[in-house]
């Protein structure tokens, strides 16, 4: 079950990755965008239960309806702009390398979630039989091969998916010293 739930969550984030790897004006939210998509998914499950605690704890025992769909919703986009803002700043301080080795995983990440659904899509037209199995390794060497090609040439400009960081001149412009 936490597959089926998850599974939309991980392509959005893996085509998110890719798109905006892809456009030279975005790519600074590269890895930031991916990680607001995937911590919607445990948000707003967090926020949905603690709203269906609150509705039982009140004495709310009638059937559920549309709007049990409203917290679910708000506190999963509550969780995943918190997160994002606060991944954005952790990205933002990080050394050049590591920022090269988050590229590399997110490369392989997306990669990896773009084979399962590949090959269902194939498996889905044409009947995978055991002497067709072994054939799924070519598309899976080609992945990777891909993947290792994209995550050399984006560690190459690993400059351009390095966000700025907002809190230092949040914090410098709200301080006693700045004001003088």
């Amino acid at each position: 079950m936490q597959i089926i739930y998850a599974a939309p969550f991980l392509l959005a984030a893996a085509i998110c990755f890719c798109t905006c790897a892809a456009i030279r004006g975005i790519r600074k939210n590269a890895l930031i965008l991916p990680v607001g998509i995937l911590s919607f998914g445990p948000g707003s499950l967090i926020s949905f239960g603690i709203f269906a605690l609150i509705a039982y704890g009140l004495g709310h025992k009638g059937p559920a309806n549309w709007w049990y769909f409203a917290p679910y919703i708000i506190g999963g986009l509550a969780i995943a702009v918190c997160c994002s803002i606060i991944w954005r700043n952790i990205v933002a301080s990080l050394p050049l390398s590591l920022v090269k080795v988050s590229l590399i995983a997110a490369t392989f990440a997306s990669i990896l979630v773009f084979l399962p659904f590949g090959s269902w899509c194939v498996s889905h037209f044409i009947a995978l039989d055991r002497k067709r199995l072994g054939w799924m390794i070519l598309p899976g060497s080609l992945w990777f091969l891909t993947a290792s090609f994209i995550s050399w040439k984006l560690t190459k400009i690993s400059e351009q998916f390095q966000p700025i960081a907002w809190w230092p001149a949040f914090l410098k412009r709200h301080t006693k010293d700045s004001i003088l």
